[in-house]
């Protein structure tokens, strides 16, 4: 596989700056906004119950991203980034008027309507990138992009909370809303590239809305890293409540270290972000898949090691895992698939994994309390590892998968 370019080269196109930006700029303003939402409802309601509501109704879409991924696939995805990021900057603005505990229900479902909002734009953009990019670009573009997100990361939540603290709410939804139109208004820029024309775009509805499932299932390499996503999701979930058992029973150390852990995992994930690219471009990404579990593995591993050295290099390996893992997802997704299952595929996948990370946030909240954190971190810490030895045992090389009628897709090679 040749090797990707460099993010300083990439950023001096113009099509992949505007895209980075807009991407960015929009998933800004939503950091901030579910961030602030929670915030919102604890501070009217005084229920922590109430505030955690708000993420739950904004995953809640997550459930028909198949359909989301069905009609973007028939649609010029250009344009439906456009109408998604306006629509986005549009439904927030009914917040504006919330000011007492009695309309926390509005709350809920702006919330959800944005959650519906952002399960169009994933796959849209996802396979938007496929049509804007060299296939070599991938790798790079992913890595850069994960990069400057786990970025924003570290500085969202601070600058979420501290302009709802100084500036109220309102001020909060009208940033979220100005950040969406200024994505949507980037988007338009984006220079026309010649993309392959669409097949099979036609025919029944209940058809095309499986064709993602379906070509999950016909690729040998996108089913191994089906079963790997399904499997890891269902289990790593559980580090989300596992992470506060390690800083206040092994480290012995107050609640509030947890920032401090978040941050070394954030700095983990941007720093392996920016490497991602060569990683994916020299071992390919189901190789690349094997080592960001096994980073993942070792650092649940170096969590058991009641010493804040330990833990904090565990935190590195364990954000940076989870980073790589998602650029080498995304490469082999984005190169596997015909384009006119960019949506579909993306969508397909997100629902598969989804599903189990929800139920393992849940249980492991759950296991925190009755199991020893160690004796669960240690199973986390095996599956990681088994999963990556799964990762190379079949194909290792993507190829831009055959419609499922038959007709193969070639990647898109024009570029300005």
């Amino acid at each position: 596989m040749p090797m990707s370019s460099t993010p300083v080269a990439l950023l001096r196109d113009r099509g992949y700056r505007t895209y980075l930006s807009a991407h960015l700029v929009g998933s800004f303003g939503d950091s901030i906004m579910w961030l602030a939402a929670g915030i919102w409802v604890q501070k009217l309601t005084g229920s922590n119950g109430g505030a955690a509501l708000t993420f739950l109704f904004a995953l809640l879409p997550a459930l028909v991203a198949p359909l989301a991924g069905a009609i973007v696939d028939r649609v010029p995805r250009r344009s439906a980034l456009v109408v998604l990021n306006l629509a986005g900057g549009l439904c927030v603005l009914p917040l504006l008027a919330v000011s007492e505990a009695g309309q926390v229900w509005l709350v809920y479902l702006v919330m959800f309507l944005n959650g519906l909002v952002s399960v169009g734009i994933r796959p849209a953009q996802s396979a938007q990138l496929v049509e804007l990019a060299h296939a070599d670009d991938l790798p790079a573009l992913n890595g850069l992009l994960r990069s400057c997100l786990a970025a924003f990361k570290l500085v969202s939540p601070a600058l979420g909370a501290g302009l709802f603290v100084a500036a109220g709410p309102q001020v909060v939804v009208l940033v979220d809303s100005v950040t969406s139109f200024v994505a949507a208004a980037l988007l338009a820029r984006l220079p026309r590239r010649v993309a392959p024309e669409r097949q099979g775009g036609g025919g029944d509805f209940l058809r095309t809305f499986l064709d993602g499932f379906r070509a999950l299932h016909a690729d040998p390499a996108l089913r191994r890293l089906t079963v790997v996503g399904c499997v890891f999701m269902g289990a790593a979930g559980t580090s989300e409540s596992l992470r506060w058992a390690v800083v206040t029973e092994g480290l012995g150390r107050s609640a509030a270290w947890i920032g401090p852990l978040v941050t070394v995992m954030g700095l983990g994930s941007v720093a392996t972000g920016l490497l991602a690219s060569r990683v994916v471009g020299r071992a390919g990404p189901l190789r690349a898949t094997a080592l960001s579990l096994t980073m993942f593995g070792g650092g649940c591993a170096l969590w058991l090691v009641e010493h804040p050295v330990a833990v904090g290099v565990g935190a590195v390996l364990v954000g940076g895992g989870s980073t790589l893992l998602v650029v080498a997802t995304l490469v082999l997704l984005q190169q596997s698939t015909a384009d006119h299952l960019q949506g579909k595929v993306f969508s397909a996948f997100e629902l598969l994994t989804t599903g189990p990370q929800i139920a393992s946030v849940a249980l492991g909240a759950v296991l925190v309390t009755v199991v020893d954190y160690r004796v669960t971190m240690a199973a986390l810490a095996l599956v990681s590892l088994a999963l990556a030895w799964y990762a190379t045992a079949g194909p290792r090389h993507p190829r831009r998968a055959a419609s499922l009628d038959g007709d193969a897709q070639a990647p898109v090679q024009q570029h300005a």
